[in-house]
């Protein structure tokens, strides 16, 4: 799982594992961003679930994982 997936060192990251045919899990705040890593990703071959996280939402993001997965 990756969180700030959706810009900088988190989406590199992401693109990292998605070349090497991982299977991932993405989380970030921005959805438009969010949204192109993930087909990005999938483009590789691998897995790629999504997970917006609000500001509204911060309390439970430690439960990110849980919901998309």
């Amino acid at each position: 799982m990756i969180t700030g997936a959706s810009s900088g060192s988190g989406r590199a990251a992401a693109l990292k594992f998605a070349k090497n045919g991982d299977d991932l899990v993405i989380v970030a705040r921005h959805s438009k961003a969010l949204k192109e890593l993930a087909e990005e990703c999938r483009a590789f071959g691998g897995a790629c679930k999504s997970h917006i996280n609000r500001r509204s939402q911060l309390p439970r993001s430690n439960q990110s994982g849980r919901k998309c997965c």
